[in-house]
């Protein structure tokens, strides 16, 4: 059975970016949405700031904030 999820999600590496990641980008997109900066939610997450720039490009993708690079 294991088996079967690898060949699901070989099939779709974005679907299993997502899943791997999405709970992450969520949190960043709400503390993003909270009002705090890039590099205190990298600080609170223990992530690079380029790490949670790339959640946050994600997570405007997702529509669930709206992230610009001017932030």
């Amino acid at each position: 059975k294991d088996q079967g999820y690898v060949v699901r999600f070989n099939k779709n590496w974005k679907q299993a970016d997502m899943y791997a990641t999405s709970s992450l980008v969520v949190k960043a997109a709400k503390m993003f949405n909270d009002g705090m900066m890039q590099k205190d939610i990298a600080s609170d997450m223990n992530l690079s700031t380029n790490t949670i720039r790339s959640y946050l490009k994600k997570a405007t993708q997702l529509g669930i904030c709206n992230y610009t690079s001017k932030h």
